[in-house]
């Protein structure tokens, strides 16, 4: 049984021809945030162990409709999804593991190409942040603050863990990130806002959501809502 921290890499282009593709029904991935997964079937443990031995990236990608097949007869998954790096991971005494994985990049599977490996593996690139010039990130930001304030009366824990993302993220995208991450519990609607490289764009998704709680009275038994 081991207990270990690992490293965390930067995703290389040897890694995008290669990448390792973890197919999951209801998790999106979000660059700079942490997920926790509980690893047991052979493939994926096969997946760790590599991901342990040669520092390669995981990317986890959303499944669509169970129902949903590829051209080959496997369950089909979205093309956008989260690569990151293993950041700790536990082994257990029977061969499962408890890893927990760090967002690095999100990414668009270009291709699923054929592997010796028993897990599926894609061609893959990297969707960089479009940052708005104008100034309407700015004034966001500010907006953000302004609905993270107002929440303390009804919202109280929301408002804190808001406020203690935003004092230790200074990147907007990644912040918008994060903050996504906290509040938004559907995974089709974390998909989307995961599929929107535009910064402004999902910063004005995320204010607008905290802006429309702010309009409602607080549900009688508190922010126990909160992801």
């Amino acid at each position: 049984m081991s207990d270990e921290t690992i490293q965390s890499f930067e995703i290389t282009p040897e890694h995008l021809e290669h990448l390792a593709l973890f197919p999951l029904p209801g998790a999106v991935f979000f660059p700079g945030t942490m997920l926790p997964l509980h690893i047991f079937e052979p493939r994926y443990r096969e997946m760790t162990r590599e991901a342990l031995e040669d520092g390669i990236p995981i990317c986890v990608v959303k499944l669509k409709d169970p129902r949903e097949l590829d051209a080959k007869g496997r369950p089909a998954f979205h093309d956008i999804g989260g690569a990151g790096f293993l950041l700790h991971h536990q082994q257990l005494p029977d061969g499962r593991y408890n890893i927990l994985l760090e967002g690095n990049s999100r990414v668009r599977i270009l291709e699923e190409i054929d592997s010796s490996r028993s897990y599926r593996v894609g061609r893959a690139e990297i969707i960089p942040d479009k940052v708005d010039l104008t100034g309407s990130v700015n004034a966001l930001m500010t907006t953000l603050r302004g609905c993270v304030v107002g929440l303390r009366n009804e919202y109280e824990r929301l408002s804190e863990a808001l406020a203690k993302a935003m004092n230790n993220v200074a990147d907007p995208g990644i912040l918008a990130n994060s903050i996504a991450s906290i509040i938004i519990a559907s995974p089709d609607t974390r998909q989307e806002l995961l599929c929107e490289p535009r910064v402004d764009a999902r910063l004005d998704a995320i204010v607008t959501m905290l802006t429309d709680l702010l309009a409602n009275s607080a549900p009688a038994d508190g922010d126990t809502w909160l992801n």
